[in-house]
């Protein structure tokens, strides 16, 4: 992931408000991906609790359904955790 093509300080506070996790500071990390999607950690420390550290997944390739593929593996994720098969929890969709 480019340096430019990390999520904005304002993207990032948007996202950590509407998951109702303010705070001032959070840093983004790029974690690979390949050439259909982009991934960076955000680290948050939301105002004195835990610190919080979310999986950020951006689907950037034109070709693709990218909303319908967003849609898809983010029911599959509730639908694994929904079984009680250990899954990261799918905290806020955005397409």
């Amino acid at each position: 992931m480019l340096e430019e093509s990390r999520p904005s300080h304002a993207s990032v506070k948007r996202l950590l408000t509407a998951l109702e996790l303010p705070c001032e500071d959070a840093t983004v990390t790029p974690v690979g991906g390949d050439h259909y999607n982009e991934v960076c950690l955000i680290a948050a420390d939301a105002n004195g609790l835990e610190p919080t550290r979310l999986v950020l997944k951006t689907y950037k390739n034109p070709s693709l359904d990218r909303d319908l593929k967003a849609r898809r593996e983010f029911r599959s994720l509730e639908m694994l955790r929904d079984s009680h098969v250990p899954a990261p929890e799918p905290g806020y969709l955005d397409n």
